[in-house]
């Protein structure tokens, strides 16, 4: 009896554990989330798990490429929920059953709602700063700060970026290259920074950071910045007004619309933004000039500079569904852009440890304007359900940039009468840009290929004019005026291929680039060319252990090339004792990176990279007689280590912080410019929070700090940035009120120094950043559909143009 009771007990657990086996066998769901009309992925949708009885299970947000997953999910009846503000509720059943592993469900479409604005009473929001694989994203929209600011402020708050003098943008440490949309700008110092400066923060949706960017971009630079322009997601007609004052020394102003009218098949959308500013620049330098057997001379030069600046941009865009399957668009975007320019300089030249025995006073006035206009043509079609998919780009653009400064130096000695020089200094600036672009995306072996061929032809005319004024009339001086005439042809392929194994996600690539640059100055008979093709590999692999924790690993090859008026070999003038010349043997440097990573619930991540250069950039001050000349050159090579920390956080329901902290060891080896090699660590610290006040006021706070470091030849010192701002939302959350002050404790100085041989130079520039802005966003309509992104493909170009300031 026992024995047979010992068999059915057996038996009965045996069954039990089966069926509890059975019961607790679990099942990774996903799937994805598309708009029905653009077929354009849509991110933080949100997806509940629900039982047959409506009851919640558990829920999950799309990511920006717009697919979920539910990691472990127990086998059994479920009902599959998709929300969106502004479209219909789906839902679907979903059954999971133990011989499952992976269930994929089709992409699911959603249907927009046609509901008034009036009636959503809840708004979703992002987080200003996002981590994702490979990359960090600021969401600009969402920013208090970045009211009535420029692109170039709010990249100067941004997490690991530094922006230097003359518009030189680094993250991580790295050289950097801008993108708008996706597209390469092709501008630099002083033109990079009048861009950044004319587009508008109320016209930027997002701002990503990839410090390791794979073969489709560009290998132009060792790290990228993209800016993502703000896309209106609505059906009917609809848009958004902005306006701002504000004052620092001086009042400023902003102003901006946006409109879109969408229909089925039809979107037109455009914008247009304006800012009136002021701004004061304080400016000091002091070298000290020895040779050997010779008294050292002292010359201190002191400026104040005021520019007024008026501030147009534009877009006009138009999309057309041919086909459920076709797609084209055409973009019309542009800047019209003038600069006023006052500014009195003391310059005083002594023998070291003597008091001062000449004086040069200068007074400048100058006016400047910069003009662009890029026109785009695009053709997306999609062959299949499968995702293969062809992509076509061609763009034109013209830049123009007419400059003319009139100086008056006047020079006094104790023991001589003062002279007086009058300059004429007209300059212009005319570059032509155009780019063909053919992507083509194909399903293979389980994962993605993506393939493109691109060319890109630049053409640049420069002229100089160096005209002094001699008896009531200017004459030219032929040995510092020039006229140079600047191509660069770019022809590239790339290959790019990414899918999964297991927990393992991985991205291979490879980017061919054939240059071919040409230099020829009026009047030198031996034009600078120079032809080179290069091939850029990159690797990126995520390893995901569990839903919690993310390894990952990248490397990838880059080049920096010199900018346009870089290899011209021509001087130009920039004060008495301060000229610039380019360098017709410049050659393009060649970076290669490695980072390792780790992220926990992607709140805290871990970053260790190291990156070497060869053949970096440097400005290199060359002193002749009493002149300081500034040239670019290469130096042997520079290489960079660094750690990064970077936790973002909901503290509560009402706090949300990112706080960053970064460790970097830099070593520049510069035995071919006859200087020692120089080596610095420094860190860097950063920390963003946003306070919810209530449901409708939010404050934001944002801090960082940068100490001294070493950065090619220069040793610059520290500064540090605080900010503030506060938002209120008011008429039924219709429009936003935003109130704040940039550099709260005025001390975003930019101090350098450098020693050489014969020169030692102490440079302070102090920009005026600390502003008090108040603006107004009032957005009309219904606010609702997504609609697809338009990008224009010579935004690679505008980076490398000089614009001026």
């Amino acid at each position: 009896m026992n024995r047979l009771r010992n068999i059915f007990l057996f038996l009965l657990l045996a069954f039990g554990s089966h069926r509890l086996s059975a019961q607790s066998a679990e099942v990774a769901l996903s799937g994805s989330v598309i708009d029905s009309l653009s077929r354009q992925p849509m991110p933080f949708a949100t997806v509940a798990l629900l039982t047959s009885g409506q009851a919640l299970v558990e829920t999950a947000t799309t990511n920006t490429t717009g697919t979920f997953s539910f990691k472990k999910t127990n086998v059994g009846n479920y009902v599959l929920s998709i929300s969106y503000i502004g479209y219909k509720n789906y839902s679907q059943p979903v059954t999971l059953t133990a011989e499952q592993t992976n269930l994929s469900i089709p992409p699911v479409l959603l249907v927009p709602a046609n509901v008034n604005l009036s009636e959503v009473k809840v708004r979703a929001t992002r987080p200003f700063i996002q981590q994702q694989p490979g990359k960090i994203v600021l969401n600009v929209a969402e920013s208090i700060l970045a009211a009535s600011n420029s692109a170039l402020d709010v990249l100067r708050n941004a997490p690991f970026v530094q922006v230097g003098q003359q518009g030189n943008i680094s993250l991580k440490g790295k050289a950097v290259v801008v993108y708008i949309d996706g597209k390469q700008t092709n501008l630099s110092g002083d033109n990079l920074e009048s861009l950044l400066t004319t587009l508008a923060a109320q016209g930027i949706d997002q701002i990503e950071l990839i410090s390791q960017p794979s073969a489709r971009y560009e290998a132009a630079g060792a790290a990228v910045i993209n800016i993502r322009t703000l896309k209106m997601r609505n059906m009917g007609l609809n848009g958004t007004v902005t306006a701002g004052v504000g004052t620092g020394r001086l009042p400023r102003s902003n102003a901006g619309l946006q409109l879109n009218y969408k229909t089925d098949r039809l979107n037109i959308y455009g914008n247009y933004d304006y800012q009136f500013n002021q701004q004061h620049y304080d400016n000091r330098s002091e070298r000290v000039i020895s040779s050997p057997g010779l008294v050292s001379q002292r010359i201190v030069s002191t400026e104040a500079d005021l520019r007024r600046r008026n501030l147009n941009s534009f877009k006009a865009g138009l999309d057309y569904t041919l086909s459920k399957k076709t797609t084209v668009g055409v973009l019309l975007q542009g800047n019209y852009n003038s600069r006023n320019r006052t500014s009195q300089v003391l310059t005083q030249l002594n023998s070291a440890g003597s008091l001062p025995d000449s004086t040069v006073r200068t007074d400048n006035r100058g006016y400047a304007a910069f003009n662009n206009i890029n026109f785009n043509a695009n053709l997306r079609h999609t062959f299949d359900s499968t995702g293969r998919s062809l992509t076509i780009d061609a763009d034109y653009g013209r830049f123009n940039n007419p400059w003319d400064d009139a100086i008056i130096n006047r020079y006094e000695k104790s023991d001589a009468p003062a002279l007086t020089e009058v300059l004429q200094l007209p300059r212009s600036q005319y570059i032509n840009m155009s780019a063909l672009k053919i992507g083509y995306n194909q399903p293979l072996w389980g994962g993605s290929l993506e393939a493109g061929l691109q060319t890109r032809y630049t053409e640049t005319n420069t002229s100089f004019n160096f005209q002094r004024l001699q008896n009531d009339r200017y004459v030219t001086n032929p040995d510092l005026s020039f006229s140079y005439l600047y191509t660069e042809a770019v022809n590239s392929g790339f290959l790019n291929y990414s899918g999964r194994v297991r927990k393992v996600q991985y991205q291979a690539g490879l980017r061919l680039e054939q240059t071919s640059v040409k230099g020829v100055t009026a009047g030198d008979n031996r034009p600078n060319e120079q032809h080179y093709a290069n091939l850029f590999p990159s690797l990126s692999m995520v390893y995901e252990p569990s839903d919690k924790s993310q390894f990952s690993l990248s490397y990838s090859s880059r080049i920096a090339r010199p900018n346009y008026q870089s290899l011209n070999s021509a001087i130009i003038y920039e004060s008495p004792f301060s000229y610039i010349k380019g360098n017709p043997y410049l050659k393009p440097a060649l970076a290669h990176s490695v980072e390792i990573g780790y992220s926990f619930k992607q709140s805290l991540m871990l970053s260790l990279a190291f990156t070497s250069t060869n053949r970096a950039f440097t400005s290199l001050p060359i002193q002749q007689s009493n002149v300081t000349i500034l040239q670019d050159q290469n130096f042997d090579r520079t290489q960079l280590v660094s750690f990064d920390v970077m936790y973002n956080k909901q503290l509560t329901p009402w706090w949300m912080t990112s706080t960053g902290f970064q460790t970097v060891y830099n070593r520049n080896v510069l035995t071919n410019l006859g200087l020692p090699t120089n080596s610095s660590l420094f860190y860097y610290a950063y920390t963003q929070n946003a306070v919810s006040l209530g449901a409708l006021t939010k404050l934001q706070l944002t801090a960082i700090y940068i100490p001294s470091r070493t950065m090619g030849v220069y040793q610059y010192k520290p500064y540090s940035n605080v900010e503030l701002g506060l938002q209120r939302s008011i008429l039924n959350r219709k429009a936003d009120v935003k109130l704040s002050v940039s550099d709260l404790f005025n001390t975003i100085i930019d101090r350098s120094e450098y020693q050489g041989p014969t020169l030692q130079l102490v440079q302070r520039n102090k920009v005026e950043t600390r502003f008090v802005r108040l603006t107004l966003n009032y957005k009309f309509g219904n606010q609702r559909v997504r609609v697809k992104e338009r990008k224009s493909g010579l935004d690679a170009e505008n980076n490398r143009i000089n614009l001026g300031k």
